[in-house]
């Protein structure tokens, strides 16, 4: 679908709050993985006290992507 989008020149944007580890972590992946997600919304984890998987990382409101293969996450 992303890459339908992106060679029909068509903008995508993500909405994903109150998001797991894995929901997020997709949604980061999903957003670099093509060109026409220029305009990021809602993307945050939520408030679940016991995610059971790990790995993504914030950086001051900004999701780093994994160095390897895959979501990342544990």
């Amino acid at each position: 679908m992303a890459k339908l989008a992106e060679e029909n020149n068509i903008e995508c944007v993500i909405i994903s709050p109150w998001e797991t580890q894995i929901g997020i972590s997709a949604a980061v992946h999903l957003v670099l993985s093509g060109s026409n997600f220029n305009h990021p919304h809602e993307i945050a984890l939520g408030p679940l006290r016991d995610d059971p998987f790990t790995g993504l990382v914030e950086d001051n409101q900004t999701y780093q992507p994994p160095t390897g293969t895959g979501l990342g996450i544990s």
